[in-house]
């Protein structure tokens, strides 16, 4: 049976909603869920009313706090690991992208990725064709889908293809695993970069490599 909330509650409005905000950081870091099916799944976990429950909702942002939380509490020994091996295949295609204005975003950048994450670049170019060929000259096996541009709400481009991960911390079992990560790189354009991600919220290749330096 699904909990009936009295929103005159205040403190209790905040306990529930510092609980979905943890139940749902546990399911995106150990069962790689994405942040809206987190929050969806963590209400039905907690038996509450998904209707009444809605604004008590955290945003994606406090979410993140509680994934770093989380992280940094039952990971702590092996997961700056991953996330270095991470950002270093990161920035290697930064670099190979040099020319159609790279940016990494996405949990990698924030430093919240799991071995359930991929690694999301964005270009900043509108030269759709011309990087689904230079990825044939690199002989790199893509699939494209395409995504709703954020302005003008036309299809855009995703490049999507699996790249080597070799001597990477599992942050469930803290062994070595020889795998293979996700890297998706999206044309977008000028306009929807800037309105999709602040400054603090992407990464070109000298960020990135200050990142890596600095953490």
């Amino acid at each position: 049976m699904t909990k009936n909330i009295n929103f005159m509650d205040t403190h209790y409005q905040d306990d529930l909603r510092n609980s979905i905000a943890l139940t749902a950081a546990r399911l995106i870091v150990e069962e790689g869920f994405d942040y809206e099916r987190a929050k969806n799944k963590a209400l039905k976990l907690l038996k509450l009313d998904t209707r009444q429950s809605f604004n008590l909702l955290p945003s994606n942002e406090e979410i993140e706090l509680e994934v770093t939380t989380y992280l940094d509490t039952f990971y702590g020994d092996t997961h700056p690991a991953l996330i270095e091996n991470l950002r270093i295949i990161a920035l290697n295609w930064l670099d190979k992208l040099n020319q159609f204005n790279p940016y990494l975003v996405g949990p990698v950048l924030t430093g919240t990725a799991t071995e359930h994450n991929d690694i999301s670049i964005i270009c900043d170019s509108h030269q759709s064709k011309e990087l689904g060929f230079y990825l044939i000259d690199l002989k790199i096996d893509y699939e494209v889908t395409e995504n709703l541009n954020y302005t003008t709400r036309m299809p855009t481009e995703r490049y999507s293809f699996m790249w080597p991960l070799e001597n990477t911390h599992n942050t469930q079992t803290g062994e070595h695993t020889k795998t293979s990560i996700g890297i998706h790189i999206s044309i977008v354009s000028p306009e929807d970069s800037r309105n999709l991600w602040k400054r603090n919220q992407r990464a070109n290749a000298k960020q990135l490599t200050a990142l890596i330096k600095t953490t």
